[in-house]
């Protein structure tokens, strides 16, 4: 995922009638923050069965059109899918319970148990926290509620019935005009059509029109010989067999000229968007090359390309411009190619791991330029910050919204709010608008201080 390209603050700024909407089904941890990017034209429902969860992420939301509901979300029961799976049993877990993960978070419910909420999410035990136990939701029914008649992306990942809230929406996805879509799918588990497995989520997503563009696979160990885990809550591990993915599918107007046609441009837009934050910035590039003429009314599309053509080099201190690198790549340049500096030899090896270990100076000035200088979402929020600093307002914007919700930065709402300044007092004006309402609804939560703290911060750096 690339938090922090650019191009997404371009589109950001240059939607001019639709919002980038969003659906997140099992939000307990947060909606991504890179889609706030969007600003006053984000608009989105998050659903959760922890009643505590959505009560926390309700009270420190600062966007009126974003909206929690806290309940479990299934298929109605006379649901076309519903109605020919009912009564049957499906393949029972085989390899759940033996996970290194599973196993320590049961061992640690006893310690959890007076823990506060954040703790307990970020111990992944969100089933001890306070679970809504009424009837279902369901999310069509939602959508109508909140007058919601068009989602460009939809997120399900709810450690559960994730296929069948799936099914649900079948058939719907042309009419809703949904773009992409993020799906948690299992690795394991039989043939059975109603088993929440990889297989029977590709078969579906390609029957509603959807192309798998990327698959995210998460690694598992047993606990007979548990491995290191990759984060710190037990949940993925170093090694271990492939247990869930992360599959991500899109749209691809590219190919079927029939879905071009059906698209809006600005909707081209948001679709090349999400491209672009999902690391993809070729396919993105591709929509705006070959929309060239439906999409120039809306934004500078040579400048658009080039920040996807950096986005591509990532790492490259001075990348090259859309232009340049197709330059380079048609003449098959070596640039292109992986670079093989000599190895190191033994003694190297050793003196590099001594001074990374015992040189504090080194390793403080090697995290600084961690921070500073990095150039893609993966590492930190470097490019965007030095824009920021020099007055990009939609680069202030990003860095707000960083520091709002902790997104590659420690959490800091007075920062954030000294960013949101910055950018409502630098926008043009068809954002600062937009910039004035996420400042206004911040300033809001915080204290007569904490405001005044902010706004020092804010004199600061224009000076």
């Amino acid at each position: 995922m690339n938090f922090f390209t650019p191009f997404v603050r371009l589109v950001a700024a240059n939607l001019r009638a639709e919002k980038f909407t969003h659906l997140d089904v099992g939000c307990s941890g947060g909606m991504d923050p890179v889609w706030r990017l969007f600003g006053a034209r984000f608009r989105a429902i998050g659903f959760d069965i922890s009643i505590d969860a959505c009560k926390d992420l309700r009270d420190q939301e600062i966007q009126p059109d974003v909206h929690y509901v806290d309940g479990a979300v299934g298929i109605p029961p006379d649901h076309p899918f519903a109605r020919r799976i009912a009564g049957r049993t499906v393949g029972a877990d085989r390899l759940g319970s033996r996970l290194s993960a599973h196993d320590l978070i049961a061992r640690r419910a006893a310690r959890l148990k007076d823990a506060s909420l954040a703790e307990k999410l970020n111990a992944n035990a969100w089933t001890m926290t306070a679970l809504a136990d009424g009837e279902q939701v369901y999310i069509l029914d939602t959508l109508k509620k909140f007058g919601f008649d068009d989602v460009d992306f939809l997120k399900i990942d709810v450690d559960g019935p994730d296929f069948l809230i799936l099914n649900s929406l079948e058939g719907e996805f042309a009419r809703l005009g949904m773009l992409a879509v993020r799906l948690e799918v299992g690795m394991t588990g039989g043939t059975d059509e109603a088993e929440h497995t990889f297989h029977n989520t590709d078969r579906f997503m390609r029957q509603q029109g959807f192309d798998l563009v990327a698959l995210d696979n998460r690694s598992y160990s047993n606990r007979t010989l548990p491995a290191k885990f990759l984060y710190p809550m037990p949940a993925q591990t170093v090694t271990g067999r492939i247990f869930q993915s992360e599959a991500f599918y899109a749209r691809d107007p590219v190919g079927s000229p029939e879905l071009a046609r059906s698209l809006s441009a600005e909707k081209l837009l948001k679709l090349a968007a999400i491209y672009a934050v999902w690391n993809q910035p070729d396919s993105a590039a591709e929509i705006l090359v070959t929309f060239r003429d439906r999409l120039a009314s809306l934004l500078d599309i040579d400048a658009a390309l080039d920040l996807l053509a950096a986005d591509t080099q990532s790492g490259e201190a001075q990348p090259k411009s859309y232009k340049a690198y197709l330059d380079a790549y048609r003449s098959d340049d070596e640039f292109l190619y992986p670079r093989h500096p000599e190895a190191p030899t033994l003694m190297q090896r050793l003196r590099a791991v001594w001074v990374a270990m015992t040189d504090r100076p080194y390793i403080a000035k090697i995290e600084a330029l961690r921070q500073d200088l990095a150039v893609d979402g993966f590492v930190g929020p470097g490019r965007t910050r030095r824009a920021a600093e020099q007055g990009d307002p939609q680069a202030q914007f990003a860095l707000g919204v960083a520091y709002l919700h902790g997104q590659w930065l420690p959490v800091d709402k007075v920062e954030a709010l000294k960013w949101f300044t910055l950018a409502a007092a630098n926008a043009a004006p068809e954002a600062k608008a937009s910039f004035t309402a996420q400042h206004d609804a911040l300033a809001r939560q915080l204290s007569d201080a904490d405001r005044h703290e902010a706004a020092n911060r804010a004199a600061a750096a224009k000076k």
